[in-house]
């Protein structure tokens, strides 16, 4: 485990455990609900059945690993995995402060993978992260001078969107609590340990304000953004991150959203020939979690299917990555995009790019480039690289590009 983030998150966890255990305590009660929890990252990769905090997809391959869960001592039957357990979950957590080191972005949507799967099961589940927070940064970015300069950050509003999305879909909650609020998830799991040990009326209405209180947050949150979502420009693309496609026939799929990213291959495992120079950088290179989720929130919030478009591969990365899954050596995520049949991956070869060779070309050459796992793609050629993208992102949504499907 990452000490640091993830220590926290879990600490905090444990310390909640005991108090809601005193309150209960006071009142003459014995808490029913148990902690699960882990000091290292290998009682959370265990599948749940077996003991750990691992669930499965619908294909049966695993899914992303909660940080801990509330649960009590019952015989449970996955309903989607069929797998028997002798405890049912109640309340599963996957936190992170990581706003407080700059993640304010994308980074965020790692976390959907890893709980995206309990409210079809009829579990509940939360993202536990500080709704804002300040982070140091160098301030290179910004022009400002060094050594550091303070940044706010706040959730993700596509992830609360997703996170609430999910909730209304299989009427049983994946919430985003804020983890500075520490009175909030300590009440909500006060209220499921009470209506456990209760199970009337009373306590069942005491769960359901609790849900609806963070719910509510939740909602005021992203209420001018939700509005906009999706909403077209009046001429170009421009901020529009999800959009439309159009197929070869020229017509707009009725099925398909696209949301560009310009990762390079090394993303999903993938690297060039060169030797590597430090074997650290390995651990870099986990933006697998970040890809998925970038998905996963826009089928969550639109209700539609989504390709993830990456014009810095091409159909050799993609068959690559298929071999390595089918021999068991690929990664969970890609095994996700594989079975989930509401996502898929289109490379520079599924793009028409119609008289542009230019852009076409350009793409093919800066997919040679810093494809080695110690490189980085250079400052000119990355910056070169996201005008390239927004180039592309326009030109299909003014039909000049088209998918070849």
């Amino acid at each position: 485990m990452a000490f640091g983030s993830d220590f926290r998150v879990k600490y905090l966890m444990r310390e909640i455990q005991r108090v809601v255990t005193e309150r209960l305590r006071k009142e003459g009660l014995e808490n029913p609900l148990r902690l699960r929890v882990f000091d290292d990252d290998a009682g959370d990769n265990e599948f749940w059945e077996e003991g750990g905090l691992t669930f499965t997809t619908k294909s049966g391959s695993a899914a992303g690993s909660g940080d801990g869960a509330w649960y009590v001592k019952k015989e449970w039957t996955d309903p989607l995995s069929k797998k028997k357990s002798k405890a049912k979950p109640v309340l599963v957590i996957e936190g992170t402060f990581g706003i407080e080191t700059g993640n304010v972005g994308d980074a965020q949507k790692t976390k959907l993978s890893h709980v995206i799967e309990l409210a079809q099961r009829r579990v509940h589940s939360g993202i536990l992260m500080p709704k804002r927070a300040e982070y140091y940064t160098s301030g290179k970015k910004g022009g400002k001078k060094p050594p550091t300069c303070v940044k706010s950050g706040a959730w993700n509003k596509e992830v609360v969107m997703a996170a609430l999305s999910q909730s209304e879909k299989w009427k049983s909650d994946l919430l985003v609590i804020d983890a500075y609020d520490k009175k909030q998830l300590e009440d909500l799991v006060y209220a499921f340990a009470k209506n456990q040990s209760k199970n009337d009326h009373e306590s069942e209405s005491f769960v359901e304000k609790q849900l609806k209180n963070i719910k509510c947050e939740m909602s005021t949150f992203v209420d001018k953004y939700s509005k906009d979502y999706m909403t077209k420009p009046k001429t170009k693309a421009g901020q529009l991150a999800v959009f439309e496609l159009p197929m070869k026939d020229g017509k707009i799929s009725k099925d398909w959203y696209a949301k560009i990213h310009s990762d390079d291959v090394k993303a999903f495992g993938i690297t060039g020939q060169g030797k590597i120079k430090n074997p650290k950088a390995r651990s870099r290179h986990r933006n697998e979690h970040r890809l998925l989720g970038n998905v996963q929130d826009i089928v969550l919030i639109t209700g539609k299917k989504v390709f993830l478009l990456m014009p810095r591969w091409n159909e050799q990365d993609l068959d690559k990555l298929r071999k390595q899954s089918r021999e068991g050596k690929g990664t969970k995520e890609f095994k996700n995009f594989q079975t989930n049949k509401d996502i898929d991956i289109l490379t520079w070869n599924d793009i028409d790019f119609g008289n542009d060779m230019e852009l076409k070309s350009e793409f093919k050459r800066i997919r040679q480039v810093g494809i080695d796992l110690d490189a980085k793609l250079p400052e000119k050629d990355s910056d070169k690289l996201k005008k390239y993208c927004l180039q592309l992102k326009e030109g299909l949504y003014t039909k000049k590009y088209r998918i070849k499907k």
